[in-house]
C-alpha cells in the first residue's frame, strides 16, 4: 500500500475515501521495484531504526514467527543495527484500533455508496450484505467519535515510525484459507486480519508485504512499514530483505 494520497486516484471507484489508496501486485521484486521507480517519488528515507511490533506479531499464527525472525534479522544485517520490540499501542488494543477503523470506514462508506444502493438495490452477498446493512445503521455520533480515535491513533503510529523506523509485522494472521472454509471461521481471520492491517491503513503510510516463506506450497508475507513517503525507499529495502534472507520465495 502506498502512502496515502501520494498517488492519485483518479478514476477509481472510492470506497473509504479516507483510507482508499493505490497499489500494485507483481510475482517478481524486480518488476515490482521497476513499477515502483516509475509511479513514486524519491525521498531522503534512510532506515536507522527496526520496530517489531509485537502485539501485531501476536495475532498472527504460529507459522508466520519463523519468517518474522528471517525478516527482522535481514534487516538486522542490512541496517547494523539490532531491533526493538514493542507494542503498536501501550494504552490500546489492535482490536480497539480496528473497531474504529472498521466504523469510521463503514460509515464513510456507506455515505459514498448509500444513493446507488438504496435506488438500485443490487444483490449482494451474504457476507456484503451484511456489512452494508452494518454501516447504514452506524450514525453520526459513532462515527465521529470513531473518527476522532482514528485521528489520535494516525498520529501515534506516525510518530512511533517517526523519520527513520521501519517497522516489520505480519501481512495477514493466517495463510489464505480454503473456499470452503467454515465462513464462521473465515470472518474470524479477516477480524484478525484487520486488526494487523489496519495500522498502516488509519496512519496512512505505506506497507510492502513480502512473499518470504511458504508452507505445504502456500506462501504468505510479512511486511515491512515506514514513514509517509519513504515509499520507493521502502521497496528497495525490501527487495534487499528478502535477497538478503532469501527461503523458498524467489526474488
Amino acid at each position: 500500500r502506498t502512502t496515502h494520497g501520494l498517488l492519485s486516484a483518479k478514476g477509481l471507484v472510492p470506497l473509504h475515501p479516507s483510507f482508499d489508496t493505490v497499489t500494485w501486485l507483481a510475482d517478481d521484486a524486480e518488476v515490482f521495484e521497476r513499477v515502483g521507480a516509475v509511479l513514486l517519488p524519491a525521498s531522503g528515507y534512510r532506515p536507522a531504526r527496526i520496530l517489531r511490533l509485537d502485539d501485531a506479531c501476536a495475532l498472527a499464527d504460529p507459522v508466520f514467527g519463523p519468517a518474522l525472525d528471517s525478516l527482522t534479522g535481514a534487516l538486522e544485517g542490512l541496517l547494523g543495527t539490532q531491533a526493538r520490540s514493542l507494542r503498536s499501542s501501550e494504552d490500546e488494543s489492535l482490536e480497539s484500533w480496528r473497531g474504529a477503523y472498521a466504523n469510521a470506514g463503514a460509515w464513510e462508506g456507506w455515505q459514498t455508496h448509500r444513493d446507488w444502493i438504496t435506488t438500485h438495490r443490487p444483490e449482494f452477498g451474504d457476507a456484503i450484505a451484511a456489512r452494508w446493512r452494518v454501516a447504514s445503521q452506524i450514525n453520526d455520533d459513532t462515527a465521529a467519535q470513531a473518527r476522532a480515535q482514528v485521528a489520535r491513533i494516525r498520529a501515534k503510529v506516525r510518530a512511533l515510525i517517526g523519520e527513520d523506523g521501519v517497522a516489520v509485522l505480519p501481512s495477514a494472521a493466517s495463510l489464505a484459507p480454503l473456499r470452503e472454509a467454515d465462513p464462521k471461521a473465515v470472518d474470524s481471520v479477516r477480524m484478525r486480519t484487520m486488526a494487523i492491517t489496519c495500522i498502516a491503513g488509519i496512519a496512512g503510510l505505506p506497507q510492502v508485504s513480502i512473499p518470504i516463506s511458504q508452507v505445504d506450497g502456500v506462501p504468505f508475507g510479512v511486511s515491512l512499514m515506514g514513514p509517509a513517503g519513504s515509499d520507493l525507499e521502502l521497496i528497495r529495502v525490501a527487495r534487499l530483505a528478502l535477497i538478503s534472507g532469501r527461503g523458498p520465495a524467489q526474488d
